[in-house]
C-alpha cells in the first residue's frame, strides 16, 4: 500500500461491502457506491467483519440462501 494507505498514514475507514462480482467489490463510502478491485481490497483491507443478524434467519434456522445458522456458529467456534 502507498500514499494515504501506507503504514503510517492518515488511516482508514470502516466501509460496508454492499455487492460482488467476479472483478469488483462495491462499497459505500463518504456517501456513495464505490467499486474497488479484489486486488485494492487485498491490498488495502486490515480486518473485516460480518453481520448475523435473527431477522434473515427463518424458522428452519436458515437464511433465504440456505446458510444455516447452527452449522455457522459451529464453523466460528473451531476457528
Amino acid at each position: 500500500p502507498v500514499g494515504k494507505g501506507a503504514p503510517g498514514s492518515w488511516g482508514g475507514h470502516c466501509v460496508p461491502l454492499v455487492a460482488f462480482g467476479p472483478s469488483t467489490l462495491c462499497s459505500v463510502t463518504w456517501g456513495k457506491l464505490l467499486r474497488m478491485s479484489h486486488s485494492f481490497f487485498l491490498d488495502y483491507c486490515d480486518e473485516a467483519y460480518a453481520v448475523i443478524s435473527n431477522d434473515w434467519i427463518e424458522a428452519n434456522g436458515a437464511s433465504p440462501g440456505g446458510i444455516h445458522l447452527a452449522a455457522l456458529e459451529a464453523d466460528l467456534q473451531a476457528l
